[in-house]
């Protein structure tokens, strides 16, 4: 008997470290992801159509901004937009002067793209806003929570 139990008892030590989520939990995850960014963007609506930003311009340029000499190939496949779609609103941030294209010391074929003065100071106002936004979820959260999140989102961002 106590063998038994000691057996069970390894076991649940083994598993431990597991984490088991239903399909409803998973689901009610989905919708807080979808809800959480609808409310992010609706923050940030104002600003970026005072700036002549579309989101997906918007969404864009602050991947450039994240990501400061990315390469035009690996932005968009970031973004997972079409060509034609990639290309036009690319061409679009570069007519406005908003992105920098810098040939790659590596590979001259390559861009790497990197937002520009302008580009900054018209995201600046928005990312404020974004930050606003944040702050106060962050501190109601907690540090451990968190940074539980940015694994989250984190390993997400890395698996699509």
């Amino acid at each position: 008997m106590c063998g038994e139990v000691n057996k069970r008892m390894r076991n649940l030590d083994a598993m431990e470290g597991r984490l088991f989520l239903s399909d409803e939990e998973l689901n009610r995850s989905i919708g807080l992801i979808f809800s959480a960014h609808q409310r992010f963007m609706a923050a940030t609506q104002y600003a970026r159509s005072t700036a002549g930003l579309s989101l997906p311009a918007f969404n864009l340029l602050s991947g450039i901004h994240a990501n400061p000499g990315i390469t035009v190939k690996d932005l968009r496949a970031d973004m997972a937009m079409t060509i034609p779609s990639f290309a036009r609103l690319l061409g679009e941030l570069d007519r406005r002067g908003l992105i920098e294209k810098k040939v790659s010391p590596q590979d001259a074929r390559r861009r790497k793209l990197f937002p520009s003065a302008a580009g900054k100071a018209l995201l600046a106002p928005i990312e404020a806003i974004m930050r606003d936004v944040l702050r106060p979820a962050f501190q109601a959260a907690g540090a451990e929570n968190v940074r539980g999140l940015r694994h989250v989102l984190k390993a997400l961002a890395e698996a699509l």
